[in-house]
């Protein structure tokens, strides 16, 4: 789920986010993915647990996340058969 976080409280690690659906949900420092620092207007996506979000991240940490997971699944793909010459039979 996507949201916008409120305000956070660096000494006491909790803080509030308002969900695209108008929904509010409280965090803690242990719901952050990252170390980034966090401020109030900052756009995230989380995991919504009853009135708590889990696993918030910045927004756009989630784009570059998937991208990273994109790029390594493409590379290590097994080269297909169909693109290999035929092969000779040796005498």
């Amino acid at each position: 789920m996507r949201g916008e976080i409120l305000h956070y409280d660096v000494s006491q690690g909790i803080g509030f986010i308002s969900a695209d659906n108008g929904t509010r949900y409280m965090f803690s420092r242990n719901d952050l993915m990252q170390s980034q620092r966090i401020t109030k207007g900052m756009k995230v996506d989380f995991q919504p647990e009853g009135q708590n979000a889990r696993d918030v991240r910045l927004a756009n940490q989630v784009a570059a996340a998937t991208a990273q997971d994109n790029r390594q699944t493409t590379a290590t793909r097994a080269p297909s058969l169909s693109h290999r010459a035929p092969s000779v039979p040796v005498a």
